[in-house]
């Protein structure tokens, strides 16, 4: 092979990379999760008690993400009440999407969090945690459940985004509830 032949092959392998960028470029995404902790219940007490979580998610690297965050519904397998435990007892809760506690975040078959835009960004949506009140036959003791937080998404490095600034919720993304 000739001084020439290898020069074109390498000016051709140098056309792909910068034609045709790597994966490696698109960006990267997590989630982190923090604790609901309830503290102390009263099962006689006629209202609700309610407490706040935080999720962060955050992608990095560049190019188009377009994202889904959803919880399961954790230890009761039904996500139209979720159930901490404390063997044999357990209490009734769930985790919703706002503060009005109406839409259950939760799937399948609930509520869930969609999310897109260019990278570098970050979303830390709120949960809303609730137990629910008047649960008389609940012994004293501490309760528990797991819940896994699930984000799956796509990056792509090409093409630009416009964005919808009334949909607009966190600095370079939008944000919608999907069910």
């Amino acid at each position: 092979m000739s001084i020439r032949s290898n020069a074109m092959i390498i000016l051709g392998l140098l056309c792909y990379v910068t034609l045709f960028p790597s994966n490696s470029l698109a960006a990267s995404c997590s989630v982190r999760t923090g604790n609901i902790n309830f503290g102390t219940y009263d099962p006689f007490d006629p209202t609700h008690l309610d407490v706040n979580g935080r999720i962060q998610v955050r992608c990095t690297g560049s190019g188009y993400v377009d994202a889904q965050l959803r919880l399961n519904p954790g230890s009761s397998g039904s996500c139209a009440t979720r159930t901490m435990q404390k063997p044999p007892d357990t209490l009734n809760y769930n985790i919703f999407i706002e503060s009005t506690h109406s839409s259950i975040f939760c799937s399948p078959g609930g509520w869930y969090w969609h999310i897109w835009g260019n990278a570098p960004w970050q979303f830390n949506p709120t949960t809303y945690g609730r137990l629910f009140s008047l649960q008389t036959t609940a012994s004293p003791g501490t309760y528990s459940d797991t819940i896994t937080a699930t984000l799956t998404y796509t990056s792509t490095v090409s093409g630009d985004v416009t964005f919808n600034n009334e949909n607009m919720k966190q600095a370079h993304g939008q944000i919608e509830f999907g069910q």
